[in-house]
């Protein structure tokens, strides 16, 4: 039996469930929100303990809001943070997870960076949306890193091979619901490569002013699912290539330009560092296949030909975020704009669509020095192990370069700070006795 087919046998489940998403994306007959129950009871039995506090940190408050949300019941997303606090209590006090010191201490960079906000935002004035991305920054990096540390420090004991999985399945099922969310029709034949951008904009426009699922999301936690999957080293090459595929199919029917690309950035990547100098021919090949889609899909054709005769900034959608964003850090280049005062045209509720620029206009070249400083220097501490977060990584800064809001892109910050969780350390461990729980240092 090929690793191949011992994989699929292992997780046969989860590979039904992505086979029966798949086939009802054209056939449409599954109610899409009550599935989500049954995927969610399926991830519980299935995934050891610190794989559901990951996913309940940090992907199935999305989930869940999106389901729920399509059935009109608002603020259960919210819950699963709660769950996921409680799952890492009990954890703690079963020796399920354990932490590390060096692993807490991943804590510090986000916390003077967090706190560099704030008095941005403190210190400046202009419009009410500072305050709201200020809390979500907040939370979302607070989660995400304590997501990032229970993953990485309890790496040997999680199979975050099946957790990749379930980003992936999370991915195709956000993908299959954003036909009842979003009120589109679906894809119309199996070629139909960017159905769910293309209709959701026809249906509600470029900006919705109804709840609908971004067509950058399949994606983005699809591309995540390979990193998860990339963390831990695979003799066998087989696997990486199908979920790969998968990733590629998800991204191409949701349209997300940014995430086709990390997909094509990230297999090339794995291609060169795991076959070596056949890499190189592997690589020539698959370059064969882009100009192929561009010239041969309409569909394709259509997505990027903007791009390719303009531009990214023009072509792209975005120019005029970008521009607004780099006159704001010319008019304010020392200490920005403040954090969340990003304006465009009277409106503060956005954002410059690139984190680079967002973090220069709002914070200046002062900012920028702190926060990217702390970002390299972190990188530079852990960069013996890189190779295990380099592919995730990536897929987190494509998205960044191109969408997102820092609410949003925080978790870059937070899972290269993770990181210092595989330096090895004493362990900090509860452990439970008849008479009481103490804490001892082992």
């Amino acid at each position: 039996m090929t690793r191949l087919s011992g994989f699929i046998r292992a997780n046969l489940p989860e590979m039904i469930v992505l086979a029966v998403l798949f086939a009802d994306l054209f056939i449409k007959v599954l109610p899409a929100a009550p599935l989500f129950v049954l995927i969610v009871l399926l991830q519980f039995l299935r995934l050891d303990i610190n794989s559901n506090i990951f996913l309940c940190l940090q992907g199935l408050s999305v989930f869940a809001g999106a389901a729920f949300n399509t059935m009109g019941i608002s603020g259960l997303g919210g819950a699963f943070l709660i769950l996921g606090a409680g799952l890492l209590v009990y954890g703690i006090i079963k020796g399920y997870t354990e932490l590390t010191y060096t692993g807490l201490l991943s804590f510090i960079p986000l916390i003077v960076i967090l706190l560099y906000f704030t008095v941005s935002m403190m210190l400046t004035s202009g419009g009410d949306f500072a305050g709201k991305k200020l809390s979500l920054t907040f939370k979302n990096g607070i989660a995400s890193i304590i997501a990032f540390v229970v993953i990485f420090t309890n790496l040997k004991r999680t199979n975050t091979d099946l957790l990749g999985v379930y980003l992936i399945l999370y991915a195709l099922y956000l993908l299959r619901l954003s036909i009842d969310t979003n009120t589109i029709p679906g894809p119309s034949g199996l070629f139909d490569f960017a159905f769910m951008r293309t209709q959701t904009i026809e249906v509600l426009g470029y900006v919705p002013e109804v709840f609908c699922i971004g067509y950058q999301h399949p994606g983005f936690y699809a591309l995540q699912g390979v990193g998860l999957y990339m963390l831990k080293y695979h003799s066998d090459r087989s696997i990486p290539v199908i979920l790969l595929i998968l990733a590629g199919i998800i991204s191409l029917y949701a349209g997300a330009r940014q995430m086709i690309i990390g997909v094509f950035v990230i297999a090339l990547i794995w291609v060169l560092a795991s076959f070596g100098r056949r890499g190189i021919f592997i690589v020539a090949l698959m370059s064969l296949l882009v100009p192929l889609l561009y010239f041969f899909s309409s569909n394709i054709n259509e997505l990027f030909s903007s791009t390719v005769e303009e531009g990214y900034v023009e072509g792209g959608g975005r120019g005029i975020w970008l521009l607004a964003g780099v006159q704001m850090f010319l008019d304010n280049p020392i200490l920005g704009a403040g954090f969340g005062r990003f304006n465009l045209m009277g409106d503060y509720d956005t954002y410059p669509h690139n984190l680079i620029i967002e973090i220069l206009c709002e914070t200046g070249i002062v900012g920028f020095v702190v926060i990217i400083g702390i970002l390299i220097l972190m990188l530079v501490l852990t960069r013996h192990y890189i190779r295990r977060y380099i592919y995730y990584l990536l897929a987190l800064v494509v998205m960044a370069m191109a969408s997102g809001c820092m609410y949003d892109n925080i978790i870059i910050f937070t899972l290269v700070f993770a990181a210092t969780s595989f330096i090895p350390s004493r362990q900090i461990k509860f452990i439970t006795t008849d008479e009481s729980r103490e804490l001892q240092t082992c």
